[in-house]
């Protein structure tokens, strides 16, 4: 029977021949390779760790991803309206009035859309596992949780994903952008509630 570390080892040959597969001609071609790093490698032993009584730690979207996601659905709306409307030019004042009242409803929309998109984006770290939206991993089925981060085609970084290897070969790749704010670390605060909770688990 294979151990945890084999297992892990396994997959996560799979999962590097996967990222290197992605990369462009010119990345292979000059061996430029993703950044791969350990959660445990985010650990600092000079930094208390969690309090004894925590049992688990949520990370919801970032007020600054959810202001960004705004401006990428609203803001192209309220263009469109506006265009269509010319506001502002010698036109009868209600269609002006009209138009404004357009925009209101739509502004309106774009957030509560906005809003209604962050339960997908929860990410749960606790004693039993990790809760990704509606998907839940107990730790018993994870080999392996690590930091990527891919090099895009004409050799810029991209954003950071958690990567979990689980024991059914499956490969969960979780977008850390989400999370991100001015204030915040998110890669190291997820890395460290990771390891945090994983320690506690008979056979990690």
């Amino acid at each position: 029977m294979l151990t945890r570390e084999e297992i892990k080892a396994h997959y996560y040959k799979i999962f590097l021949d996967e990222e290197l597969s992605r990369l462009g001609f010119m990345n292979s071609l000059v061996g430029i390779k993703p950044r791969i790093e350990n959660t445990a490698s985010y650990l600092n032993p000079a930094i208390a760790g969690f309090p004894s009584n925590t049992t688990s730690r949520v990370f919801h979207e970032s007020f600054l991803y959810r202001v960004q996601l705004f401006l990428v659905v609203g803001v192209p709306v309220i263009a469109i309206i506006g265009f269509i409307f010319q506001v502002g030019e010698e036109r009868p004042l209600w269609l002006n009035i009209f138009a404004g009242l357009l925009m209101l409803p739509a502004l309106v929309i774009s957030w509560r859309k906005t809003m209604e998109r962050k339960e997908h984006r929860r990410l749960e770290i606790s004693a039993v596992g990790i809760s990704i939206g509606r998907r839940h991993f107990p730790w018993m089925n994870i080999v392996g949780t690590m930091m990527l981060r891919r090099i895009g085609k004409h050799g810029k970084p991209e954003k950071y994903k958690l990567v979990l290897l689980l024991d059914s070969g499956e490969i969960i790749r979780h977008d850390l952008e989400y999370y991100e704010s001015f204030l915040s670390h998110s890669r190291k605060d997820i890395s460290v509630a990771i390891e945090h909770f994983k320690s506690k688990v008979p056979g990690w």
